[in-house]
């Protein structure tokens, strides 16, 4: 056996686990997507890298994919601190966003995830939809007279950001 035959599967072996190659469709797509006008480049950027499935996506689909997961995840922690907030705070606010606005974020991006494949018009429609629930329980918040939460409000924040950067990604599937 001649050491050329040894060193090719060994270089191949190399490049295929070589975090820049692995990473570089991922961060192409990222780039793409956090490249709108219409957005914060910076905090596109820092949401979508933290999360090594959209790193690692090969195309629009699996990163439209992987953001809907992302904020399905983010949404669920959400409500979860939210519950718990709920229990220490008397805030009918708190149990709003709790209970109806973040279940109804849930909700969305599961039925985006659901239609993403066979009806992206539909999927961005949920995504969109998503976005309403940090929007109507940062209203709610700010009609309680006397009470802030920074936690609350940057969650809500980041949800209605994800909920964007979804959208995007799934317009790259309908154009």
């Amino acid at each position: 056996m001649n050491s050329l035959t040894l060193f090719l599967p060994f270089c191949l072996i190399l490049i295929t686990n070589s975090p820049s190659l692995t990473n570089a469709n991922g961060s192409d797509l990222i780039s793409q997507i956090c490249k709108e006008p219409s957005i914060n480049q910076k905090e596109c950027t820092d949401i979508l890298t933290a999360y090594p499935r959209t790193m690692h996506a090969n195309n629009f689909f699996e990163l439209a994919e992987a953001i809907l997961q992302l904020s399905l995840y983010k949404a669920i922690e959400g409500q979860k601190f939210l519950r718990t907030l709920m229990k220490t705070e008397n805030v009918p606010a708190i149990a709003q966003c709790a209970n109806s606005d973040y279940e109804s974020v849930i909700t969305a991006y599961k039925s985006a995830l659901s239609k993403l494949k066979d009806d992206p018009k539909t999927a961005k429609h949920y995504a969109i939809d998503a976005g309403d629930g940090p929007v109507s329980c940062e209203a709610a918040l700010a009609d309680t007279p006397v009470y802030f939460n920074f936690e609350i409000s940057n969650l809500n924040i980041q949800m209605g950001s994800l909920s964007y950067i979804a959208t995007l990604a799934i317009d790259k599937l309908i154009i």
